[in-house]
């Protein structure tokens, strides 16, 4: 059994590209920061967002590389997954996302920061004796 992640979208994260990962079938739910979300659209802060995110128990989803885990601690929210494709165009992002939905490495999000990246992508996580580990992988 796989399993489905409860996603939290940045604001950040384009209306279009919100819809595919919403669509993904290894998605349980998707809350998308917007103005009608509670957290509202601009200027929430990046705190605030992973505080809520991590009382709502998921994922939060951004393409803003500032949110990592040396800010936010591993192990101290339900993960961060951070798609690395700036300065590409929605839909390699939206293809990318969908590898990894696809990948054996969704199910390990959880509690870790995932940095999803065209060429070899890495998963942060904590280690058995506290310490972090990286796991790098290809999509």
């Amino acid at each position: 059994m796989s399993k489905k992640l409860r996603l939290l979208l940045d604001e950040c994260i384009p209306a279009s590209f919100a819809r595919q990962i919403g669509a993904s079938s290894g998605v349980s739910s998707v809350e998308v920061i917007n103005a009608k979300h509670r957290l509202e659209n601009k200027g929430t802060s990046d705190a605030d967002v992973m505080a809520y995110a991590t009382r709502e128990r998921r994922i939060l989803v951004t393409v803003e590389g500032r949110i990592n885990e040396k800010d936010y601690t591993i192990c101290t929210h339900e993960g961060i997954i951070v798609v690395n494709a700036t300065r590409r165009h929605e839909a390699e992002k939206a293809n990318l996302f969908a590898r990894f939905m696809q990948s054996g490495h969704r199910s390990k999000s959880g509690h870790a920061v995932t940095k999803l990246r065209l060429e070899r992508s890495e998963r942060l996580e904590r280690g058995p004796t506290g310490s972090v580990q990286s796991t790098v992988f290809d999509l």
